[in-house]
């Protein structure tokens, strides 16, 4: 048996367009936010924290403590509008009355560490995806008054819709579980 579909998805619509129980996918593995409403279920898979980066044009900023609003003063890397991880950030910002404006705009997230790297922005990117550039003092940390949610990479499934046996031993490698 087949696994209907591999796909990676970052983008918010991904979980509306694509959703498990359509029938089009099997199940979707996203980070939160994810607006996934029953019959869905979520399972979190592991949590992350993101931190703020910056080239080292910017290394000036690595000894001050910023604030969303000091944001504003440089160029910012985000993930594209019709992210889920762009909304994430907008939230966070418009709880502090001010207005998410990236200059540049990834399309995923690999594709902001590169930007970053090259001086052409700040940028949130998860704590992970960044030590190796952080030990080789490619990029550097710049530590932000506001405290950032945690967040989690979650399998997103719907209960009332049957995996086939190749999703099903799939689901049991993400998942960690012993396969019979």
């Amino acid at each position: 048996s087949a696994i209907r579909s591999l796909i990676s998805a970052s983008r918010r619509e991904s979980i509306q367009a694509e959703t498990p129980h359509l029938g089009k996918i099997d199940f979707a593995v996203l980070s939160t936010p994810v607006p996934a409403e029953p019959p869905l279920h979520l399972t979190p898979l592991q949590s992350f924290r993101e931190i703020l980066i910056g080239g080292p044009s910017f290394s000036a900023l690595s000894e001050k403590e910023l604030c969303f609003s000091d944001l504003k003063k440089y160029p910012f890397i985000c993930l594209g509008r019709e992210t889920a991880t762009f909304q994430f950030y907008n939230q966070l910002f418009l709880s502090q009355e001010l207005e998410l404006i990236p200059d540049t705009e990834a399309a995923t997230t690999d594709q902001i560490l590169p930007l970053v790297k090259n001086n052409l922005g700040l940028a949130f990117l998860p704590e992970p995806m960044a030590l190796e550039s952080l030990a080789k003092q490619e990029v550097l940390q710049i530590t932000i008054s506001e405290k950032l949610p945690l967040r989690h990479i979650c399998l997103v499934h719907d209960h009332q819709h049957p995996l086939n046996s190749g999703a099903r031993e799939l689901k049991k490698i993400i998942l960690g579980e012993r396969m019979d």
